[in-house]
């Protein structure tokens, strides 16, 4: 900043639009590159069968955990079946009823 013979003073904006323009062009600069650097990422990805290999294991997790879902519900209606649930769950229950009790 600097006055003038009045008093006011004022402010030279060269020197910032000098350094907002420089900062642009890095910027622009550093995207450019970024951009460059991704498409090599993923020509060499595509080129080295990496997605491929992404997808089947993408694949083979979803079809165990697909198996595992299905192991999980068939113990489930077999536990249901016999009545192991509802067992458990009076028992549960009970136990409740009796902690209860014993406070009072």
């Amino acid at each position: 900043m600097s006055s003038d013979d009045n008093g006011v003073r004022t402010h030279d904006y060269s020197r910032t639009s000098d350094h907002v323009t420089e900062s642009t062009k890095n910027v622009a600069t550093d995207i450019r590159e970024s951009s460059s650097n991704a498409k090599e990422l993923i020509h060499t990805l595509v080129r080295t069968g990496a997605f491929e290999e992404i997808a089947r294991a993408i694949l083979e997790t979803a079809i165990a955990i697909r198996g595992t879902a299905n192991e999980v519900n068939e113990i489930v209606k077999d536990l249901k079946e016999r009545g192991t649930i509802k067992d458990t769950g009076s028992a549960v229950g009970d136990n409740k009823r009796k902690r209860k009790l014993k406070r009072q």
